[in-house]
């Protein structure tokens, strides 16, 4: 084999660099997952919300035993994008809730939020993509101090992470 290539078999692995991959989150704290259109966001938060509902740590995560994700999507479908990749990433399809959006779209400042993190006992939030959301431009909202969305103001009362993708 030419001297410009290696074989990944011919490489010692090193440390993990644990740094670049942390999932930690206080309770009420916003993550931002930014990209561009196809680098991998949308499986990036279904992996998470995977590993968190199966209690499967992701690489960089600390072991948690399982809980519930409100993972809400605005552009991809339940049925055909959702569902599918949940199960290929071993999800516990019992503990990843969905707010429904068939009578009425979800905005940030909507009641429902709170109300399903309550009803459903939801630890992590997960909007994807946030900016598809009716009504989310960010500095028009009424935040206080952090900048933090409203809908991140109903995970932080109910001590649940949010993460928007």
């Amino acid at each position: 084999m030419d001297k410009f290539v290696v074989r990944m078999t011919n490489v010692c692995a090193g440390p993990f660099p644990e740094s670049h991959m942390d999932f930690e989150a206080a309770s009420g704290e916003i993550t931002a997952i930014i990209g561009s259109n196809g680098e991998g966001k949308t499986t990036l938060a279904l992996r998470l919300a995977a590993a968190c509902s199966a209690g499967k740590p992701m690489p960089g995560m600390k072991p948690l035993p399982p809980f519930n994700v409100i993972y809400q999507t605005a552009e991809d479908g339940l049925e055909d994008t959702v569902k599918p990749r949940l199960i290929e990433a071993d999800a516990d399809q019992d503990r990843i809730i969905n707010i429904r959006e068939d009578k009425k779209s979800l905005h940030l400042l909507d009641s429902r939020i709170e109300k399903a993190i309550v009803q459903c006992g939801a630890r992590l939030l997960i909007l994807d993509p946030l900016q598809r959301l009716p009504r989310t431009r960010l500095h028009r909202l009424p935040c206080g101090g952090k900048k933090r969305a409203c809908g991140g103001q109903a995970a932080e009362k109910q001590n649940c992470p949010y993460r928007r993708a």
